[in-house]
Order: C-alpha cells, then structure tokens, then sequence
C-alpha cells in the first residue's frame, strides 16, 4: 500500500514537474515570437550596417595600397638620384684623376727639360 501510495505521488509530481516545463517551453516560444517580430526589420539595418563597414574597411585598404604605391615610386625615384649623383661623381673622380696624372707628366718633362741644359752649364 505504501509502496503504492509513493508511486503515485511520484507520478503526480513528475506530472506537474511536465506541465511546469511545458508550460516554461510556451513561455519562451512566446517571448521568442515576440521577439523576432519586433526585430524583423532589423535584419535590413544589420545588412546595411555590415555592407558599410565592409566598404569603410576597403576604402581604408586602397587608401593603403595607394599610399604604399606611393612610397614605392618616392623610392624608387630616390635610388635613381642617387645612381645619377654616383655616375657624376664617378666621371667627376675619373676626369681629376686623368687631370692629375697629365699634370705629373707635365712636371716630370720640365723637370727634365731643365735640369738636361742646366747638366751642360754646370759640368
């Protein structure tokens, strides 16, 4: 009889413990429709929102790509002044250098110029 009696009051709370859930589940399915009504138009806006910060970012990116291209072509401008100026110098370097063997030649036939007369005078 006792064990009758618990069996019963187990199958009438496990009864209530299942209407108290469905009754939970309802409640949410409510909320959620509610819910999902009141955001409907949302999605629109959230699109928008997403489709705009998508053009911001690759705005941003080209602004960068540009700016880099920018730097590249400063650069590259740069190293061929700087072939430019070291092509000078070098043939600036070449022309002093032939200016000073040429001027070494000179003194070197005068000396000789003068000393072979003056070996004559003196001997």
């Amino acid at each position: 009889m006792k064990a009758s009696i618990a069996a019963q009051q187990a199958k009438e709370h496990l009864e209530e413990v299942q209407s108290a859930l469905r009754q939970i589940r309802q409640a949410e399915l409510e909320l959620f429709h509610t819910r999902f009504a009141a955001h409907k138009g949302s999605g629109k806006n959230t699109i928008s929102v997403i489709l705009i910060t998508f053009l911001i970012q690759f705005g941003v990116l080209g602004l960068l790509c540009w700016r880099g291209r920018l730097d590249v072509l400063e650069r590259r401008r740069m190293e061929e002044a700087i072939r430019q100026s070291s092509g000078d110098l070098t043939a600036a370097r070449d022309t002093a250098l032939s200016a000073a063997k040429i001027k070494s030649q000179f003194l070197a036939n005068m000396s000789h110029e003068i000393r072979t007369p003056m070996n004559g005078v003196l001997e």
